[in-house]
């Protein structure tokens, strides 16, 4: 058998694996496409009951943001629950997506706790989640070493880079202000804000959900 022969056998099943790699990883983002845009049309159909109020507290937009965090949350929990392989890391995650929970909660905590409010919880889960990945660096550098080269690394920080800096920064009201000028008007802040949080939150969990499922069809 000539190894260098693009007939022999072996040349072909590596291909063939190849292919199905392509496929499956194609497969996976073209369900991200059709998820996002499907997204997109639900929130202008909402848009066209709610008007405005689609985009303040407690609007429909911001509790379907605390699903989406949820769900990313407990699908973490469970996942690391069921495997020792990646349970750190994915915990992690699961922490994150808690975090960003209280975050969206501010006015409920900020009630509930008169002195702190939402920073109270925030920082002692933040603090927890230091402390846990502290206490497990060990496990937790060697599930970082394959999850930084998983194509849900860049899935996961495209989605934390649309929700922090893009959703804070270009939908800051003085940088609006100042583009649109006697214009501008309060509601287009929170239109980019909650719709770029909106998308984020979606690909963050999408990225988690990948490495998860990439992961238990790895393991099988």
């Amino acid at each position: 058998m000539n190894p260098t022969d693009p007939t022999s056998p072996k040349i072909r099943f590596r291909d063939e694996r190849g292919y199905r790699t392509i496929l499956a990883v194609a497969a996976i983002y073209a369900v991200y496409t059709v998820v996002t845009f499907a997204s997109i049309v639900i929130v202008w159909k909402m848009a066209d009951h709610h008007r405005k109020g689609l985009f303040t507290e407690g609007s429909p937009l911001e509790m379907a943001q605390l699903l989406i965090m949820l769900a990313g949350a407990v699908l973490a929990f469970v996942a690391a629950s069921r495997s020792s392989e990646c349970a750190v890391l994915v915990r992690t995650l699961g922490i994150f997506c808690l975090l960003a929970v209280i975050r969206e909660l501010d006015h409920d905590f900020d009630t509930w706790i008169p002195v702190a409010g939402w920073h109270l919880p925030f920082h002692l889960l933040f603090l927890t989640g230091v402390w846990m990945a502290f206490k497990n660096r060990v496990k937790l550098l060697g599930q970082l070493r394959g999850f930084v080269l998983h194509r849900s690394f860049g899935t996961i920080w495209g989605g934390f880079m649309m929700t922090i800096p893009f959703a804070q920064m270009i939908g800051h009201g003085d940088f609006l202000e100042t583009v649109f000028g006697p214009d501008y008007e309060r509601s287009m802040k929170r239109v980019i804000e909650e719709c770029a949080e909106t998308f984020g939150y979606m690909i963050i969990v999408l990225g988690i959900l990948d490495y998860i499922m990439s992961r238990k069809m790895n393991a099988d």
